[in-house]
C-alpha cells in the first residue's frame, strides 16, 4: 500500500499537465527528452527575422496534376508545416504564396519537389479537375500511345509540342497515263515521266499539328495470357512504354487509322524557345506534284495547250513563262511552239 501510494504521489501531477515529481531521479532521461523536444518546438515556432516572411513549401514530392492537400505541406519529422523564411521583397516581387488557403485544393501544373515555394504559375486554373484530364488543354483530346510505334517521340518532356507525320510509298504515273501527245513531244513527255517516277517514291501526310505532351514516357505492366500443353493457361505481364499526348479532335481518327495500318509515323519536335509561333503549320509532301489529268505534274515548268494539226486536236506541252505577255489571266499560253493556235490550225 505504501508503494502504490508513493507512485500515485509521483504520477498524479502528470494527469493534470504538470511536471512529474521525481525525488529519486528515476525519470531524468524522460525529462531531458521532453526538454529537447520543447526546444525544437520553440525553434520551429520562433518568429522570422526582421524583414523576412515565413512561407510554406512542399514537404514531399507532389506529382503533376495532383490536388495539393495539407499532408503535402506537413513535415512529420519537424512535427510542423514545412516552411522557409524569405525576404519580404522577394515574396512580393515573385508572387510567392504565404497562406495555406492559396495553396491547398489547387491542382499542380507540373511535379513539385520537396522544399519549393508556391506561386500562381505552379497551378492550373482554379476549378480544374485533378488527374490526367486536368492536363489536357481546352479543345484538345488525350490519346495514350505506345512510343515504340512512333519514331523519335522518346525524349519529349511534359508540355513539349510536336507534329506527327506518316510516310507511305506511292507509285507515280506510268508513261501511258493521261492523253497522248503528238509528234516529237511524245518521246519528250515519256522521258519526263520516267524521270519523275524514279525521283518520287513517297508521300508524307501530317497527321498531328502542334500536339502536346500531357504525360512523358512511363512504363506500364500489361497482363498477357498464354496457353501451353504442359502448363495450361498462364497469365503474365509485359512492360509497355507509353506516353499521353493531346491533339485536335479532327486528328484523332487519322492517327488511329495510321497506327492500325502500320504506317511509318515520325515525331517532329517543335522549338521550345520563346517566340515560337504556336499555330505555325508543317506542310505535307506529295499533293503539289500530283497530275491534273494531263500527264504533266503541277509543279512542272511545262503546261499543255490544245492545237489543231492536220485536222486533229492534239495536246502540246509548252514551257511556262511567268509574267510573259503571251499568258492569259489563268497562266495558260495562247501560243503554240510554232506560233499562235490560229497559225497551227491554218497549217
Amino acid at each position: 500500500m505504501i508503494l502504490i501510494g508513493g507512485l500515485g504521489w509521483i504520477l498524479a501531477p502528470r494527469l493534470k499537465g504538470e511536471p512529474i515529481r521525481d525525488p529519486l531521479g528515476l525519470f531524468g532521461v524522460a525529462q531531458a527528452g521532453e526538454s529537447d523536444s520543447g526546444r525544437r518546438d520553440a525553434e520551429a515556432l520562433a518568429p522570422p527575422a526582421e524583414g523576412r516572411v515565413r512561407v510554406l513549401v512542399s514537404a514531399r514530392e507532389i506529382p503533376a496534376y495532383s490536388r495539393v492537400s495539407r499532408d503535402d505541406l506537413y513535415d512529420p519529422e519537424r512535427e510542423t508545416f514545412a516552411h522557409v523564411d524569405v525576404a519580404a521583397e522577394m515574396v512580393e516581387k515573385n508572387g510567392i504564396f504565404v497562406d495555406a488557403g492559396d495553396i491547398v485544393g489547387r491542382v499542380l501544373k507540373a511535379a513539385k519537389r520537396p522544399g519549393y515555394v508556391f506561386t500562381e504559375g505552379d497551378f492550373l486554373p482554379k476549378g480544374t479537375r485533378p488527374g490526367l484530364a486536368g492536363g489536357v488543354p481546352n479543345g484538345k483530346r488525350a490519346v495514350r500511345i505506345e512510343v515504340g510505334l512512333v519514331t523519335g517521340i522518346i525524349g519529349l518532356n511534359l508540355g513539349d509540342r510536336f507534329d506527327l507525320v506518316a510516310a507511305k510509298t506511292v507509285s507515280g504515273p506510268t508513261a501511258q497515263s493521261g492523253p497522248a501527245f503528238a509528234g516529237v513531244y511524245r518521246e519528250m513527255m515519256k522521258q519526263r515521266t520516267r524521270t519523275r517516277n524514279a525521283a518520287k517514291r513517297a508521300r508524307v501526310d501530317v497527321l498531328v499539328q502542334n500536339g502536346i505532351v500531357v504525360t512523358p514516357l512511363e512504363t506500364r505492366l500489361v497482363p498477357t495470357t498464354s496457353t501451353t500443353l504442359t502448363s495450361g493457361t498462364r497469365t503474365t505481364t509485359r512492360p509497355v512504354q507509353e506516353m499521353v499526348i493531346a491533339l485536335d479532335p479532327s486528328e484523332v481518327a487519322p492517327l488511329m487509322a495510321a497506327l492500325s495500318s502500320g504506317a511509318d509515323i515520325t515525331c517532329v519536335a517543335r522549338s521550345g524557345r520563346p517566340g515560337e509561333p504556336e499555330f505555325d503549320l508543317t506542310p505535307g509532301y506529295g499533293d503539289e506534284d500530283e497530275d491534273d489529268g494531263s500527264g504533266v505534274p503541277k509543279s512542272s515548268d511545262m503546261h499543255v495547250v490544245e492545237v489543231i494539226q492536220g485536222g486533229e486536236r492534239v495536246l502540246v506541252p509548252v514551257p511556262r513563262r511567268s509574267g510573259s505577255e503571251g499568258e492569259d489571266e489563268e497562266g495558260t499560253s495562247t501560243e503554240g511552239p510554232g506560233g499562235s493556235m490560229d497559225d497551227a490550225a491554218g497549217g
